[in-house]
């Protein structure tokens, strides 16, 4: 038998199979009993109470899988519906503590120092040489101020 011929007779096979067998899974039927309980099941917050044309049609079909939920309408207790507004309350905003972040004495002093140079280096120079070592001496002066009060 060549490739031409044994191509289209596999795929045909394979056809007839899948095709059998979704024909003869259709037609079998479940082996899962029908659920036959009437009683309705109640949640700590939730009755769930089916309209009673739900509930007719489902007792004559005596149907386990519907799944129409469009058509179910939850009608909360008026005793869970005041719990679930009881406890609503219960959930709040968690207000966190306000955080204050205070730098070291000896990071604000060197911060200070660093941002006199800073300012000291993009200013011209030639004029305000010597105005510029009066500015670091005041910033170590108040950072050296900051360090005394803050190991106090």
């Amino acid at each position: 038998m060549n490739a031409n011929a044994l191509l289209p007779l596999t795929a045909a096979t394979l056809f007839a199979l899948c095709a059998g067998s979704m024909v003869l899974s259709h037609n079998a039927r479940s082996a899962d009993p029908v659920a036959t309980t009437t009683t309705i099941v109640d949640m700590p917050t939730v009755s769930v109470r089916p309209d009673p044309a739900d509930l007719a049609y489902f007792n004559a079909t005596q149907s386990a899988r519907i799944v129409d939920l469009p058509a179910v309408t939850v009608t909360p207790d008026l005793t869970d519906l005041a719990y679930f507004e009881a406890t609503r309350g219960a959930a709040r905003v968690v207000d966190l503590a306000t955080i204050t972040v205070r730098p070291a004495a000896e990071d604000m002093a060197w911060y200070l120092a660093h941002q006199a140079g800073q300012v000291a280096a993009a200013v011209d120079t030639s004029a305000l040489r010597a105005s510029a070592s009066q500015i670091d001496a005041q910033i170590a002066a108040s950072a050296a101020t900051l360090v005394s009060s803050a190991t106090r």
